[in-house]
């Protein structure tokens, strides 16, 4: 949460009351999406934000076991990719057991354009722009 002055505002649209709640902890918060018109095919993407606890699980299913294995740490950011993309509804493009083989799809595109999904997806999920590079060994 990010807090400024006459109240602040969390990057998903709740407003800081005074108090810290438990009623604020046990709600979740709608999560943001967004859509984007690629720019390497014209195609329009939609990703959702994923819950802490979608990232947690995203981290363990796609962990890297390898530090000298440059492609353990690609596979972990296609995959919080593939979890990002979802339907025009907000339901996610590639259910829990279609995610491995949406990686490996994924994997199969250009360069560029998997790049840029890449980028949208950073953006989305609030993660810094070297996180995705040191993952990814650039």
């Amino acid at each position: 949460y990010h807090r400024h002055s006459g109240g602040g505002r969390t990057h998903t649209g709740h407003f800081l009351m005074a108090r810290f709640s438990k009623e604020l902890v046990l709600t979740p918060p709608a999560l943001e999406r967004k859509s984007f018109v690629t720019t390497t095919t014209g195609a329009e993407v939609t990703m959702r934000e994923l819950s802490v606890a979608e990232r947690l699980d995203a981290l363990r299913r796609f962990k890297i076991t390898d530090e000298a294995d440059p492609t353990q740490g690609l596979r972990s950011v296609l995959a919080l990719v593939v979890l990002s993309l979802c339907n025009e509804d907000g339901s996610a493009m590639f259910p829990d057991d279609e995610v491995e083989a949406g990686v490996e799809g994924l994997g199969s595109h250009s360069s560029p354009e998997v790049e840029e999904l890449m980028v949208f997806c950073q953006e989305m999920q609030g993660l810094a722009p070297d996180s995705v590079e040191e993952a990814v060994g650039n």
